[in-house]
């Protein structure tokens, strides 16, 4: 099996969340998009109200009326969680996704005790019955830092203290072995030595377990001791993506200064700076960059334009090409004379991703799949499965309009010049034929296009 890179484990793309009220329409998430690698800690800040718990719930299936998911792809472990029905995606949340819910008290259910609260969610994803059940729970209990799980297991959610909940709520998030954990504002509620052993214990479980986080916070101190990627929400948007360490050295982003400035003295002066202003009620944003009205370094523009999204740290980029477990058979037979049939596994499961302005190789001997590969990435080649997502288009599910369109950026060179090139044609109108195709020139004046109804179907002369 060819693995070129497997890194991608979640990738949003522009998640849409709406909320429709008898006040109007309320735009929660507004065309978020982010990756997160694995065995990645991704810290999604913002104050109150940006959008950070409706894009967890986003990604988790739990919006409910009057809210919805109205667009956008969150490929998760190669497939597309907007598209599966209630009961798959039961099978995936608290089974390949954990979560931590901000407030432990109402998380857990008060008439049930600790243990058979654990045990409800081994039971409800089959992993283990009966006596080894219970055997999985007082385990779980021991990983989450309890030293006397049995008797813990007994116990109440009210006999125990705000961190001993949440690391219950620990225990629950990771009895199935997934491979991410959504931890919304687990620490809030805690003091300041619990909310230290809380984050020691997510730090040890991510590690041990090799699993992905995604860590909701408003607390840019937590992001910069234990994250390595960040993304900064406003208003329902994702304003900046970036590494942890350029982050903290140099935000893209006015309002990540501005955090910066009320917490540490970003500029140096040694004095904190708070952000003038709050939040915008969702249901009247301002015009342009919503950021505007608080910004100190807005200008006319930024009252009517909105701003392309500031990256910035490769590791926190969303890719500009995204390869997910592609697969690409064919049957052939086995000889002239035989009619029996093999299956050559051309391409079996290949996952990668390249950056905007990055050179990929792909590289191997004669036969391994490279040429298959790139004719499946032009879609040239329709793979058996897997997910190719370009641009931020899932490749796999677009239409071939939309395939057609992304034609202009996406470009093959092929192999061998003499079969790629069409001897009836002459070097000029090869090379303007693509460009006549997509349209890059119009009307008179402009470069002139070989073949019969040219100036009908394309103003161009001929």
């Amino acid at each position: 099996m060819v693995k070129i890179n497997d890194k991608v484990l979640l990738d949003v793309i522009g998640l849409n969340t709406r909320f429709f009220t008898e006040d109007g329409v309320i735009p929660a998430v507004n065309d978020v998009s982010f990756t997160i690698k694995k065995g990645e800690i991704f810290g999604l800040v913002g104050e109150s109200g940006s959008g950070k718990t409706v894009t967890a719930h986003s990604i988790m299936g739990l919006v409910h009326p009057p809210g919805r998911v109205v667009s956008g792809q969150i490929i998760f472990e190669g497939s597309d969680l907007l598209t599966l029905g209630q009961k798959q995606m039961e099978d995936v949340r608290g089974n390949r996704i954990g979560m931590v819910f901000q407030e432990p008290m109402t998380a857990l259910n008060p008439v049930l005790r600790i243990g058979e609260q654990i045990a409800e969610v081994i039971d409800i994803h089959k992993v283990s019955s009966g006596n080894e059940t219970r055997k999985r729970t007082l385990e779980l209990l021991r990983q989450v830092g309890f030293d006397e799980p049995e008797k813990r297991y007994i116990q109440y959610p009210h006999q125990l203290s705000g961190g001993q909940r949440q690391r219950v709520l620990m225990a629950i998030a990771i009895a199935c072995n997934p491979s991410l954990i959504i931890a919304d504002e687990p620490t809030t509620a805690l003091d300041v030595a619990t909310e230290s052993q809380i984050l020691g214990l997510i730090e040890g479980l991510i590690e041990k377990l090799e699993m992905s986080m995604l860590f909701i916070t408003h607390d840019l101190t937590i992001v910069r001791s234990m994250g390595q990627s960040v993304g900064l929400m406003y208003a329902g948007r994702m304003v900046e993506r970036n590494s942890v360490g350029e982050f903290f050295k140099k935000p893209l982003h006015p309002y990540g200064e501005g955090l910066l400035e009320s917490i540490y003295g970003f500029s140096g002066s040694g004095r904190l700076k708070a952000i003038p202003g709050s939040v915008p009620n969702l249901s009247e944003l301002p015009k342009g960059c919503t950021f505007h009205p608080r910004c100190p370094y807005v200008m006319d523009i930024c009252k009517g334009d909105e701003p392309v999204i500031k990256e910035g740290g490769e590791g926190s980029m969303g890719p500009l090409l995204s390869v997910l477990d592609v697969r690409k058979y064919y049957e052939v037979r086995r000889s002239v004379f035989s009619v029996e049939k093999e299956i050559i596994k051309a391409v079996d499961g290949v996952s990668f991703e390249l950056h905007a302005g990055k050179t990929l190789g792909v590289v191997g001997e004669s036969g391994s799949g490279k040429s298959t590969l790139a004719r499946c990435l032009m879609f040239l080649e329709r793979p058996d499965s897997g997910t190719i997502t370009f641009d931020g288009v899932n490749l796999v599910t677009a239409s071939s309009a939309e395939i057609r369109k992304l034609r202009r950026k996406l470009q093959i060179i092929f192999q061998d010049p003499y079969s790629s090139l069409n001897p009836r044609m002459t070097v000029r109108d090869i090379i303007a034929e693509p460009i006549r195709f997509h349209r890059m020139v119009r009307g008179r004046g402009g470069l002139k296009c070989p073949g019969h109804r040219c100036v009908e179907e394309c103003g161009h002369q001929r």
